[in-house]
Formats: C-alpha cells, structure tokens, sequence
C-alpha cells in the first residue's frame, strides 16, 4: 500500500483532480497593481467529456470556455481559454511531488502567458495567471477553487 502512495500520478489522473463542480474566486490585477483589483465569485462546472479525453468547464456567469487534455507525444497537458474577445493556448507541466501544474503559453493578441494551478488537496486549489506584452505585465488573475459539496437528491 506504501508503494502505491509514491507512484506518481497519470494523466488521467492529474486530470480527475480538475474535474467537479468548484465554487471559485477569481481576482483580476491589472498591471500587477493591488490597488485597482476586483474580485468576483463564480460557479466552474468541469465535465469530463464523453471519452474522458477532455475535461471542459463552463462556467457562470457565462464567459468563458476551459478545455483541458493531455498530448501523450508531448508529454504535456494542453489547455485553451475561450472568451469572446480572446482565445489562449496554455501548456503545462505536472510536477507530482508538489501537485503543481505550471502553464506557459500565448493569447491570440500575441501576449505571453505564465502561471501555476497547484492543488492543495482534493477539494481545494488554488492558481495565478500572468499575461505580459512583451516583458511588460499587462495583467495577473489569482483564485481559489473549492469542491462544491454533492447534494442528495
């Protein structure tokens, strides 16, 4: 049983630990600049897709699209954000002995993006996201995911 305990996690595995219905707060600091940030509440739905090759999140309110997957010639896990006025492409490497996921990647305006999801236990993560314009930080999201508690029917 000890053994098991140190195997490290697969892909699928690293991926179920996304997966759920998570009550989150997410924090937008533009310029890095605690001074004009805004914080807000929202509901993420992740869902595995039909497969499990994907888990995709919508969330509410209704901005944005998450897709999540893992590319098994890469190595790597593959992440796209969708919103209407912008869409990322984010890759990311598990680091199983910290339970982080550090993602870099670029938008379609052409910023650069950099950032870590970390998973404090199965039910509580939290991560950062920073987009630069150059070397010129533009904005840094944070936030925190709590497993929302399955209710009976």
């Amino acid at each position: 049983m000890g053994a098991d305990k140190e195997k490290p996690l697969s892909p699928k595995e690293v991926m179920k630990l996304f997966a759920g219905s998570w009550d989150s707060e997410m924090t937008i600091i533009p310029e890095g600049d605690p001074a004009k940030s805004q914080t807000s509440k929202l509901t993420r739905v992740r869902k595995w897709s039909p497969e499990k090759n994907f888990v995709v999140e919508q969330a509410t309110p209704d901005t944005i699209v998450w897709v999540l997957t893992y590319d098994p010639g890469k190595k790597n896990y593959r992440s796209v954000v969708i919103s209407a006025e912008v869409t990322s492409n984010v890759y990311g490497s598990w680091n199983d002995a910290n339970k982080i996921m550090t993602w870099h990647g670029h938008d379609d305006n052409g910023n650069r993006l950099k950032g870590h999801h970390r998973v404090i236990d199965k039910d509580h993560h939290d991560w950062e996201m920073s987009y630069f314009s150059a070397d010129k930080l533009i904005v840094k999201l944070t936030g925190k995911h709590k497993r929302r508690k399955k209710t009976k029917k």
